[in-house]
């Protein structure tokens, strides 16, 4: 248990504390601290509460309503004037970076006892990536925990939950890596997106293994430059340096041989580097061939052991991609010799990431959570692999409102270059950008690419589905693009449940299939 003296001695420690207001008597110095928040809706008795300047709103103003819900001190960088309930304050430099130092404090700094901590960052494959990686754990006999946008797991059986966001405020991060402590996993994977570390929601994780999947401009809309995105991806590994300082652990990076500026991530110094790709890199692709159902392949990839046969239960050549990402992330940890055959089962396989319906209709359906275009190009890539040669591509595509607007031709162009016919749809959609401008926007991007294309604009996104599966016929492969795993859909800025299986499967039984028993 901490007490309100402990905090102010690690402010002072770290250099965090500028000055203490209404800290005048031993019962206050001796206060225990159960717990530390953002959030002044989520205050308990004897928590401490952060207040920071963020993008939109000012923490500094939900002082009273912490306060009132009995918070036992506040952590800020202005006191507070006429609380009707005065609180010790602590002024600290940089209160969002307290937050995260606080939050490891308070569990005693947990990624420290846990032997392997991975952290995954890039555009996309990240939740693809820590899925194909805990499969090779769990099948080496390691206890794994994870920390991705579809699912949370504390390494104790039967704890996998959704979680509401990729990458959880710091607090929450240094609890979880608490629990995954005590049960013992060997390996911890986090996903590290953009936002979580320029936000140090993992800053106080001690990681000693950094992949990188892949890296585009995406979220220019929050970072302003493709400069500053990169830069925010780039954090991942100065956090490995960190551990190696502080710690004196051996650290290692995983990183695509084949990305252009993939220099500017080699110069980070580690002390092994692993690098893949389709063909380039120490984990790269020597044959892969899809099984003769369509529904699974096979492939030889080279790595430092030697040639090694993986096998999918389902066809992507992203899959692929992703898994010699995991592949050399496991060797890096310690892996080795890797088995001479992988299998990776099914249900390893995020949900959303070219997943199957099918409910007995004579084409296939595929649904994919793609939404850049490096991305959707891979997809529609390995959905065109599947089309035989008497059927066609059909798919649907949407982007979301407040993402970059410099998206929508390279998708547009992208849909006009792989798929036979195109339906636009909504995706989420914000009250400053109608949805029928950002369909409308795509629709023409398409049109610019390849005038002959059939493309049009649906806007409800289940009308959208259940016209493209109509105009399906046997031998067809129909991609639906954009929502994947996702359980919401945001409409002119409200959350509505959403869930794309279920849609596309209610569409499917209204066309093809016997209603359900």
């Amino acid at each position: 248990m901490k007490h309100l003296r402990d905090i102010v001695a690690f402010l002072e420690f770290s250099g965090y504390l500028k000055q203490t207001h209404g800290l005048n008597t031993p019962e206050q110095w001796d206060l225990p601290v159960e717990d530390i928040t953002d959030h002044s809706q989520h205050v308990q008795p004897g928590a401490i509460f952060v207040a920071y300047r963020g993008r939109n709103t000012d923490g500094h103003r939900f002082i009273p309503q912490a306060v009132a819900r009995g918070a036992v001190a506040v952590v800020g960088e202005r006191p507070p004037e006429d609380l009707e309930r005065p609180v010790p304050f602590l002024q600290v430099r940089e209160p969002r970076r307290v937050l995260s130092a606080l939050a490891a404090y308070l569990q005693d700094f947990p990624s420290l006892r846990i032997p392997h901590i991975i952290g995954v960052t890039g555009t996309k494959g990240k939740t693809s990536v820590i899925a194909l990686l805990r499969a090779l754990f769990e099948q080496a006999g390691w206890t794994t925990g994870v920390l991705s946008s579809v699912y949370i797991h504390d390494g104790h059986q039967g704890q996998v939950r959704a979680s509401a966001m990729t990458t959880p405020p710091a607090p929450t991060v240094q609890r979880l890596l608490s629990a995954m402590a005590e049960h013992k996993v060997r390996a911890a994977l986090l996903e590290a997106t953009s936002h979580s570390l320029d936000q140090y929601r993992v800053e106080d994780v001690f990681f000693s293994i950094g992949v990188l999947t892949n890296l585009e401009p995406e979220h220019l809309n929050y970072h302003g430059t493709y400069e500053a995105y990169r830069a925010a991806k780039q954090h991942l590994f100065h956090l490995l340096q960190r551990t190696r300082r502080l710690t004196g652990k051996p650290v290692s990076k995983v990183l695509p041989a084949e990305m252009p500026d993939v220099d500017t991530f080699l110069r980070f110094p580690t002390d092994s580097t692993l690098t893949f790709g389709f063909d380039q890199g120490d984990f790269r692709v020597r044959s892969w061939q899809l099984r003769p159902n369509g529904r699974g392949m096979e492939a030889r990839v080279q790595t430092p052991d030697g040639e090694r046969l993986l096998r999918f239960p389902t066809p992507g050549r992203f899959h692929l991609y992703n898994a010699l990402a995991a592949l050399a992330a496991a060797y890096a940890a310690g892996l080795s010799p890797l088995p001479e055959i992988i299998e990776f089962p099914d249900e390893e396989l995020p949900e959303g990431r070219f997943s199957f319906v099918d409910l007995g209709q004579p084409f296939t359906v595929i649904y994919d959570y793609a939404h850049t275009p490096r991305s959707l190009a891979l997809v529609l890539q390995s959905a065109r692999d599947l089309v035989p040669r008497h059927g066609r591509l059909l798919t649907l595509f949407g982007l979301s409102g407040r993402r970059d607007k410099e998206k929508r031709q390279a998708c547009g162009h992208v849909l006009a270059q792989y798929a036979d016919q195109v339906v636009i749809s909504e995706m989420d959609s914000f009250p400053e950008e109608a949805p029928e401008s950002i369909v409308q926007d795509l629709v023409q991007a398409v049109r610019e690419a390849n005038p002959d294309i059939p493309v049009e604009g649906i806007l409800p996104r289940e009308e959208a589905i259940a016209a493209l599966l109509e105009q399906a016929r046997e031998g067809d492969v129909v991609l639906i693009v954009g929502k994947g795993h996702e359980k919401i859909i945001i409409r002119h800025g409200r959350v509505h449940p959403w869930d794309e299986r279920a849609v596309i499967e209610a569409a499917l039984r209204r066309r093809h299939v016997a209603p359900e028993a």
